[in-house]
């Protein structure tokens, strides 16, 4: 392909159409360039953390790709899930329609987001897109019609950003530009490959009133996220954003399959992971029971990630 064919920006003719038939894949980066004590203790991918409604910030992910192959009529979407070397992998999935599934390793440990993307598309056509997300997320607006909205600015590269600044890890991304991404070295997205793409590429920011999705790295994060999920509509008003809410009720309680909760034991606002044991009389509040941790009879939790060994 020509040099002027690989840095032509979209035609503002070019339909949307075209732009959804060119995306090749769905990558969900599920690394992190730190642990927490979250990720520590459970003993699996972020991604593979359990939602109130039985699926997995996963599969909450995936179920939106299906939904927009569907309504963008593609045949066949990939969907990537990238890890970097030192994260736990995501659990395999099965089919979802024209969604097809891998588990990746980044090629080397310090690439960079960029240098990661441009890795995992080098052998993608220049004119071939693909969506980038932070998978360590919960969107609260539904992430197909984000993408939607990303494709009709028909740009070289789109995100989406909050007003007030807070950062939405979604992009869509014509792969021409990752082809420029230096095969060696550390190259992040927003800081390095960013600037350089301005001169050269159509870029175009997506702006929402408020972050479209909430973070999950944290125990605080991640909990808000499920409450939100548990407690709003797709693209409803946040419990949290209401000055008189009342957090005395109970908005959910997940006992994963492989876990031993006592009967009588309370589980406010707070998720008991396979392999964990909450006794009688118990009482766990807003906190993540890993594997192999166990809150003895009678015990108080409020506000922890007990991981494996720990006993309260």
């Amino acid at each position: 392909m020509s040099q002027a064919s690989q840095t032509r920006r979209v035609s503002s003719g070019e339909r949307r159409s075209d732009i959804a038939s060119r995306i090749r894949s769905v990558i969900v980066l599920a690394g992190a360039v730190r642990q927490t004590p979250l990720s520590r203790g459970i003993r699996r991918s972020l991604l593979d953390l359990p939602l109130a409604d039985g699926g997995t910030i996963a599969d909450r992910h995936l179920a939106a790709a299906e939904r927009f192959a569907d309504r963008a009529g593609l045949p066949s979407l990939g969907a990537r899930l990238v890890v970097d070397t030192e994260s736990e992998v995501p659990r395999e999935h099965e089919p979802r329609g024209p969604v097809r599934t891998t588990v990746e390793r980044d090629a080397s440990p310090i690439r960079g987001v960029a240098g990661v993307l441009a890795d995992a598309t080098r052998d993608y056509d220049p004119d071939d897109y693909v969506v980038v997300l932070n998978g360590s997320q919960v969107f609260r607006e539904p992430m197909d019609e984000l993408i939607e909205g990303m494709i009709r600015s028909k740009s070289d590269v789109s995100m989406v950003s909050a007003m007030d600044g807070t950062p939405v890890g979604l992009w869509l991304l014509r792969c021409a530009p990752l082809h420029t991404v230096r095969s060696v070295g550390y190259i992040d997205l927003k800081e390095q490959a960013l600037p350089d793409w301005r001169e050269r590429w159509g870029i175009h920011v997506v702006e929402r009133q408020r972050a479209p999705a909430l973070r999950t790295r944290s125990v605080n994060e991640y909990l808000n996220a499920v409450r939100y999920a548990a407690t709003c509509p797709m693209g409803g008003d946040s419990v949290d954003e209401d000055p008189y809410r009342e957090e005395w009720a109970c908005s959910f309680a997940i006992k994963e399959p492989g876990s031993e909760v006592a009967g009588d034991a309370v589980i406010h606002d707070a998720v008991v992971l396979d392999g964990a044991t909450v006794e009688p009389g118990a009482v766990v509040v807003r906190s993540v029971i890993c594997p192999g941790a166990r809150v003895r009879a009678g015990a108080r939790v409020a506000g922890r990630v007990l991981a494996e060994g720990e006993v309260a």
